[in-house]
């Protein structure tokens, strides 16, 4: 057997070793359900779209050994509306998504559905799904599939909302 493959193996043993180790603790979890409201969600010509949701967020923190978070996961269901405050035409809000946060390295990655909005006989106007990747600074690292509201792509939503 090679060097390398004896290193390797030994680094697998470790790494398993290690992971057992890890996994050995039990996470926490918490539940948490609210409303949220948020005024000027998005801006379109003329008016601000606002945002009403009731979220239900299903906090799972993963401890080592020792009892120290390396890992925090938020199952995030929200059941709203945006509307325009002007007119009141109003779509219905969807979401359904897990924010992971590395606690070692700093990283938050949002997967699912962060954003769904489906106008009646128009299909979707606005949406954030698949996956997207934040560094420790906030920095985008990794995006998958649209994300409308950090890619600015308010358009349809507008046009909806503002009736046109």
């Amino acid at each position: 057997m090679s060097r390398f493959a004896r290193a390797l193996g030994g680094a697998v043993v470790a790494v398993a070793l290690a992971i057992g180790t890890v996994s050995a603790a039990t996470p926490g979890t918490v539940e948490v359900s609210f409303h949220f409201s948020q005024p000027h969600f998005a801006s379109c010509p003329g008016f601000a779209v606002d945002l009403e949701i009731d979220i239900t967020r299903r906090i799972t923190t993963f401890v080592d050994s020792d009892g120290n978070p390396i890992r925090i996961a938020t199952h995030v269901t929200g059941i709203g509306t945006m509307s325009n405050p002007l007119t009141g035409k109003s779509l219905p809000d969807a979401d359904h998504f897990t924010v992971t946060v590395d606690v070692l390295n700093g990283t938050r990655t949002f997967t699912g559905d962060v954003r769904v909005d489906t106008a009646p006989g128009a299909g979707r106007v606005f949406r954030a799904v698949g996956r997207l990747v934040f560094g420790p600074d906030g920095s985008v690292l990794f995006e998958s599939a649209p994300h409308d509201d950090l890619d600015g792509n308010t358009d349809a939503l507008c046009a909806y909302l503002g009736g046109a």
